[in-house]
């Protein structure tokens, strides 16, 4: 059974964001949720990583860059807590409770994946955050 604020947030992502590729945890929940935004949203299979269960944040911050051999404009990686709350509270600079499903949208100003991994040359802005299926910002 799908949780309400997945069937939500899965929603609120295909009416309203393009993902170009998604970027997931290969642990069985999180893949789960992978193939059902990615039958939603047409796009490609998602890209399996073991290293993102229970990763920290920089982990998660260089996954685009450490698992693609292209250079897709908008990526959503799914992932586990803490370490994807904590990205997200430290991209936003601001606390966020990042529950199960929760979806943080960010600017990033960068040409490339690989520049996020220089923490210094990124700027993030959150234009989105989706919790519960709805969204708060």
């Amino acid at each position: 059974e799908i949780m309400p604020s997945l069937v939500g947030s899965e929603m609120c992502i295909r009416d309203r964001f393009e993902i170009d590729l998604i970027v997931s945890s290969s642990a069985a929940r999180t893949a789960q949720t992978a193939e059902i935004v990615a039958t939603e949203c047409r796009i490609t299979s998602p890209i399996y990583s073991r290293s993102l269960y229970l990763a920290d944040a920089n982990t998660y911050r260089n996954a685009p860059a450490d698992l693609l051999d292209s250079n897709p404009p908008a990526v959503l990686v799914i992932g586990h807590n803490p370490g994807i709350s904590t990205l997200i509270n430290r991209w936003s600079e601001q606390y966020h409770s990042v529950i199960p499903a929760s979806v943080g949208v960010f600017q990033l100003d960068v040409e490339y994946w690989t520049d996020v991994a220089q923490p210094t040359r990124i700027a993030a802005t959150l234009t989105h955050f989706i919790s519960g299926g709805k969204f708060q910002q």
